[in-house]
């Protein structure tokens, strides 16, 4: 396996919030089966980094878990390009839902013209948390139509934020293809660091393929000198072939692929910048 198939295949399958690029497996000693694997993990990690990046736009506003509290200051410190391209407003029925609305917007994760509106509802949650619930509408990107639910529990601590997250996310991908996204995840948000844990389960229907994904303590930071190297693991399966692709990531600028059958390698990283 050639150095170009195996960054293809661990982009396509275990960066789940990094800005790196998506490539295709090309290599002929890959069998279809991988290769397709890889291609649908590819859209699970786009589905996934994007539907949390949906959570992020309230987490890292909200600093009360008062209901009240988080809806006067929910999507009020998000910087997205260009500037004042999302604005916000509060229901004039419900001071505890606010609209986020964005005006050709452009964000990470391939979150590009996003246009249309994030609707968050605040409540009180168990045990004192925060509760919210999304929903999207008449939501678009790159002039394809987005659908967008969630409930998250919220849950400040300083500078973090632990997040009992339950979403979906639909898409139509660029290839014209449905993409269809759920996840369970404890997520932790670490504002003062930048980075962004996540561990749980998620399922991805891509086409008439369905993948099942299991993501332990996935941990990525950003800063202004670019994105710190990953770690925490991502196991993918296809439920209707069985077969699975391991990525192990321990901080390092490099990461090891587990095949099917044992078969496993080192492949780089573009990280730590």
């Amino acid at each position: 396996m050639n150095r170009r198939t195996a960054l293809g295949l661990v982009a396509t399958l275990a960066l789940l919030g990094s800005d790196a690029c998506l490539h295709r497996m090309t290599d002929p000693s890959v069998d279809a089966e991988t290769a397709q694997l890889a291609s649908d993990g590819s859209e699970m990690a786009a589905a996934s980094a994007q539907t949390t990046h949906l959570a992020n736009l309230v987490v890292s506003s909200v600093s009360s878990q008062e209901p009240s509290q988080a809806a006067a200051t929910a999507g009020a410190k998000v910087a997205l390009w260009p500037p004042g391209c999302l604005s916000r407003s509060i229901d004039p029925t419900d001071p505890l839902t606010v609209r986020l609305h964005f005006d050709d917007c452009t964000g990470p994760f391939g979150l590009v013209h996003v246009r249309g509106d994030e609707v968050v509802t605040f409540s009180a949650g168990a045990a004192g948390a925060l509760h919210a619930e999304y929903r999207s509408d008449a939501l678009t990107a790159n002039g394809l139509a987005c659908a967008h639910q969630a409930s998250a529990d919220i849950t400040v601590r300083g500078t973090s934020r632990d997040v009992a997250w339950r979403g979906t996310w639909a898409r139509t991908s660029l290839a014209g293809v449905a993409v269809a996204h759920t996840s369970d995840l404890a997520v932790e948000f670490d504002l003062a660091a930048g980075c962004r844990s996540s561990t749980g389960s998620a399922v991805t229907t891509v086409g008439a393929r369905t993948i099942d994904t299991a993501i332990d303590a996935y941990r990525i930071c950003w800063s202004a000198s670019g994105d710190a190297c990953p770690s925490g693991s991502v196991v993918h399966t296809s439920r209707a072939t069985g077969r699975t692709l391991r990525v192990s990531f321990d901080g390092t600028s490099e990461a090891q692929v587990v095949l099917a059958g044992g078969r496993s390698f080192d492949v780089p990283l573009v990280c730590g910048g």
